[in-house]
């Protein structure tokens, strides 16, 4: 065999994970749009932030009023002063979700 008749296919390079986030997220929100607290959970470290979303969690939602479990009471103040921004970061991910109302607990 003769190595300079040998052709060698090149393999498309392997698509990046980042390249499918904002595919993966509009999936997830058009499967849960029924259902609110599920998609704002689902997406609430998008949404805030790994520093915020790791001392808070979504626990329930109804008639326009989030509820989150805050790890203390220090973030609870903290995040009470970032509501409004909060809602507005949850808007822009979710304009289809209206939270008008955010209940530290």
């Amino acid at each position: 065999m003769n190595w300079q008749d040998v052709s060698v296919r090149k393999r498309a390079p392997f698509p990046k994970v980042g390249d499918y986030v904002d595919f993966v997220i509009q999936d997830i929100a058009e499967n849960q749009k029924g259902n609110g607290l599920a998609l704002i959970q689902a997406l609430w470290t998008d949404i805030v932030g790994e520093r915020i979303s790791s001392v808070s969690r979504p626990v329930s939602f109804e008639k326009g009023d989030l509820a989150l479990k805050i790890r203390s009471s220090v973030w609870r103040q903290e995040l009470h002063s970032q509501m409004s921004h909060i809602i507005n970061a949850i808007h822009d991910k979710l304009p289809d979700i209206a939270v008008e109302n955010i209940i530290f607990r």
